[in-house]
């Protein structure tokens, strides 16, 4: 299901999907987030997975985009052992989520200002992360220095959505 990408290691889990740090075949790393569509008695109808999916596929493109969140390269569905997965290829973050960075670093007020303007930046576009901790923040460090990234917008919306939803 991964399509020539060889798994590295699995950088995180969560409740909608695992996230593996992938290298294709020219040796270039990226972070491949696959989610399963769950065909059980207690979840969401097939049709709401998928739709929430593609939600967040259209909001983390939006977000990369503007530099906001990681850039996404590709996203595609395969079925494995009688499982449709849907799999979003994006950059990789090289030093993880704000919490695993924070545990090694000192959090200055700088740091903190370029997490608030990223966020403002993303309400100004209109969207709303809907799930925002520190480990959907992420952190790639170019040159010695971090830049933060809102990532995860599995719970987002934008306007229109939050209009609609009421």
């Amino acid at each position: 299901c991964f399509e020539g990408y060889k798994t590295i290691k699995t950088l995180g889990s969560g409740g909608y999907g695992t996230t593996y740090l992938v290298e294709n075949s020219a040796g270039r790393q990226f972070a491949l987030k696959q989610q399963t569509i769950i065909r059980e008695e207690w979840s969401p109808p097939i049709e709401d997975q998928l739709e929430m999916i593609k939600n967040e596929i259209l909001i983390s493109m939006e977000m990369g985009k503007k530099n906001i969140g990681p850039k996404i390269y590709n996203s595609y569905t395969c079925k494995e052992d009688g499982f449709l997965k849907i799999n979003i290829v994006m950059e990789y973050m090289n030093a993880g989520t704000l919490k695993e960075w924070y545990d090694k670093n000192s959090f200055t007020e700088y740091h903190q200002k370029q997490i608030e303007k990223k966020i403002n930046f993303a309400h100004n576009a209109g969207i709303f992360h809907g799930d925002l901790h520190l480990e959907n923040i992420f952190v790639n460090v170019k040159n010695g220095k971090p830049e933060f990234y809102l990532g995860d917008f599995g719970l987002g919306n934008n306007i229109k959505g939050l209009i609609d939803v009421r």
